[in-house]
């Protein structure tokens, strides 16, 4: 695990962590709800690139991690191998910083050093199903009471229990498999994200009577 980013600030004003399980007792009619559910999100908050929390532009790197990641790899807080280490990775981050400026054609593993904004985008794991559906979106106050209207409807018709948290920002952690151009790198809202819309989620079985 590896992360030099900052917090991702929002484009519209909120990044939003939401949690939706379908009810059902066919998985054919739980999965029908769930592509109702992706159909609200599109015409909700647009296409994808309208409400991904990760954009090339707001993308920053947080000097504060070189020191963390120093003592993970060096095993050090201090001394000649924290140092070593420390200066490694900022001689690393700058040299990788005028490769993105100057757009020079480096690469390793496959991969161009030039763009590794875009590869945290495309790679980024904001949208995933494990019997749940779970994301991440950029969007306004007013898109999000819009989204959240839809999804009190579904609950009330008993379509789906779902858990939902707000912030201002997304948290990047990255997974990245070193010699082999893997990576990936998930994405949370910051202030609980998943785990707070986790416990709404559970809340909303609980009152239900439905097994947690």
């Amino acid at each position: 695990f590896s992360c030099r980013w900052e917090d991702i600030p929002s484009r519209s004003g909120e990044t939003i962590s939401f949690i939706i399980r379908a009810r059902g007792d066919k998985s054919a009619q739980r999965m029908a709800v769930l592509d109702s559910v992706l159909k609200d999100v599109e015409d909700i908050f647009g296409q994808e690139a309208d409400y991904h929390p990760l954009t090339v532009e707001n993308q920053k790197q947080n000097r504060s991690q070189y020191y963390r990641e120093a003592r993970v790899l060096s095993g050090r807080r201090r001394g000649l191998a924290y140092n070593l280490r420390f200066l490694s990775i900022q001689l690393e981050v700058a040299v990788l910083r005028i490769v993105e400026i100057l757009r020079l054609p480096f690469r390793r593993s496959g991969k161009y050093f030039r763009d590794i904004k875009l590869d945290n985008v495309v790679n980024s794991d904001f949208r995933k199903y494990d019997g749940t559906l779970k994301m991440v979106v950029s969007c306004t106050e007013d898109q999000r009471k819009d989204f959240q209207n839809v999804l009190e409807a579904r609950r009330d018709s008993e379509e789906i229990y779902y858990g939902l948290q707000v912030s201002d920002r997304a948290l990047l952690t990255c997974l990245i498999q070193f010699g082999s151009g893997e990576e990936v790198h998930f994405v949370d809202a910051a202030d609980g994200g998943y785990a707070s819309a986790a416990l709404m989620l559970k809340q909303q079985m609980k009152s239900a009577g439905s097994q947690v």
